[in-house]
């Protein structure tokens, strides 16, 4: 896997969780500077691509999301029955 540069968004931090490298949104010089160190460290930084892979399979494939939703549905279902009976 390669190293992945995102910005800052909650979004990224949230699915690159420790795998990625940020900058901040919207800082051009951040992204230079980012850019920079991660091409000048590229060895000792190469566990975060192959890391970054392994995350991206584990929490991010569309058969383990659906496991994922599959089970709140059967999760939830029994719960909402009664509810719904009631109507």
């Amino acid at each position: 896997g390669l190293i992945c540069v995102a910005s800052d968004i909650s979004a990224n931090r949230e699915a690159l969780g420790k795998v990625g490298i940020l900058f901040s949104a919207g800082d051009v010089v951040s992204l230079k500077n980012t850019l920079g160190f991660t091409l000048n460290h590229l060895h000792e930084l190469s566990w975060k691509g192959k890391a970054g892979k392994k995350r991206v399979k584990i929490f991010f494939q569309w058969d383990t999301i659906t496991q994922h939703i599959v089970a709140l549905y059967q999760e939830h279902i029994p719960k909402l029955a009664p509810i719904v009976s009631l109507r």
